[in-house]
């Protein structure tokens, strides 16, 4: 625990020696003063319309966090294991320092590793794996729950889907997505993935024993658990 709070609490001294890290903190102090200050406005002069029209501002900020922090994570996983911030794993470090959930974090981690800035072995710069999701997200235009279904239709893609048909497939999903509800986008992507597995590749046993599985969530505080998972037809 010692080590871990060691690497996770912020090393002001080292980052007032870095122009680049003092920068980034200015701009965060810019950014909490400027919440503060809209925070502060009264919404009660409001009419309906303009409140849809204020809401859906914030909505694309929030949209567009993800974003930089596909960044950071990428880049302080390539400074450091997770072993050598003293945890076993990413999300046990990311969960405590940032007070959310295993679940979270590792949804956090995943999301990062398909749609952050990728460096090939030799240092060049590479396109996220889903390049235009992660467009339409730092553009604000989808949330985490597009995020979720892009990447689900992508991980369920038959084997002998060739490269171009399936970075074609994801390009016409994220560029879609952002004009849909998730549930819209759900359907959509249904649609596509009927027509790319025209031969039910999707519907046979093996894939249906692959995706089988049962969770078993937390307790809650009266002790009862939620099951969630997959069953076959039969």
């Amino acid at each position: 625990l010692y080590r871990l709070a060691e690497f996770a609490a912020p090393n002001l001294s080292e980052c007032r020696t870095s122009v680049r890290c003092m920068e980034m903190l200015a701009v965060l102090d810019d950014l909490e003063a400027v919440w503060d200050k809209l925070a502060s406005l009264p919404v009660a002069a409001l009419n309906p319309g303009q409140v849809l029209a204020v809401l859906d501002r914030l909505e694309t900020q929030r949209r567009r966090q993800p974003a930089l922090e596909h960044a950071l994570l990428h880049h302080l996983q390539a400074q450091a294991t997770a072993t050598e911030m003293g945890a076993k794993s990413w999300r046990a470090v990311l969960a405590p320092r940032l007070g959310i959930s295993a679940t979270d974090a590792g949804r956090r981690i995943a999301d990062a590793a398909a749609l952050g800035p990728r460096r090939a072995l030799t240092g060049e710069p590479l396109d996220p794996q889903l390049p235009a999701t992660a467009a339409a997200q730092a553009r604000g235009e989808i949330g985490t729950e597009h995020v979720t279904i892009i990447r689900d239709f992508c991980d369920h893609l038959p084997a002998d889907i060739d490269p171009g048909t399936a970075a074609a497939a994801e390009a016409q999903l994220g560029g879609l997505a952002g004009g849909l509800t998730p549930e819209g986008l759900r359907k959509l992507a249904r649609q596509l993935m009927g027509y790319l597995d025209q031969d039910g590749t999707l519907d046979d046993e093996r894939e249906h024993a692959r995706k089988r599985s049962l969770t078993l969530g937390p307790q809650g505080l009266d002790g009862m658990s939620r099951l969630t998972g997959w069953i076959t037809p039969e």
